[in-house]
């Protein structure tokens, strides 16, 4: 089963403590890891496993420009998007595996972040959800695409999907990826 892993990267020192993660998947999962990196903030690094791309959009940020040019190379499949500061749960590709083999028609699943705050559907909008915590099918994102200015645009994405196709989604309420780990940790 294929999964496309998108990380924008700002922060190239994370994505040694993102790898291990990434690399435990592969037993279940067919991996494209896809590092997009913004160079108006800082040059590409090859990193082992990955596809590593180098992009300057004038007027992204917060990593947008970066989702939307992965998102152009990505076919088919599966799509994750992991922010160079968040992490994945050790659960979180055992998990994820046995819901889209368990639920094999839905084309969305989201998740907690962390133990102590249930997902409802009512959670999946703007403010009120990340990146990390939401895997979707590549045909249910077709060419939608993250507006390139607002801080909220993964939320605004989120929250458009899942209004076009509320029954395509499934809710996994346990914890499987981490808001802004890496970060607290490399500062």
């Amino acid at each position: 089963m294929k999964l496309t892993i998108i990380t924008p990267c700002t922060r190239p020192e994370n994505l040694r403590l993102t790898q291990p993660g990434i690399d435990a998947g592969r037993d279940l999962f067919d991996i494209d890891w896809r590092i997009v990196f913004d160079t108006s903030v800082c040059e590409p690094v090859y990193v082992d496993g990955a596809i590593v791309t180098g992009v300057n959009i004038a007027g992204s940020r917060f990593g947008n420009g970066q989702r939307n040019a992965a998102l152009s190379m990505t076919d088919d499949g599966w799509v994750y998007f992991l922010d160079d500061d968040n992490s994945m749960h050790p659960d979180f590709f055992g998990e994820l595996y046995a819901a889209i083999k368990k639920f094999d028609t839905l084309r969305a699943f989201a998740f907690q972040q962390d133990a102590s705050t249930f997902i409802r559907p009512v959670d999946i909008r703007v403010n009120r959800i990340d990146m990390a915590q939401v895997c979707i099918h590549r045909d249910l994102i077709d060419d939608l695409r993250f507006a390139l200015h607002p801080y909220n645009a993964d939320g605004m994405f989120i929250e458009s999907l899942y209004r076009s196709n509320p029954k395509d989604w499934c809710i996994i309420n346990k914890p499987l990826c981490y808001y802004n780990k890496l970060r607290l940790v490399c500062a």
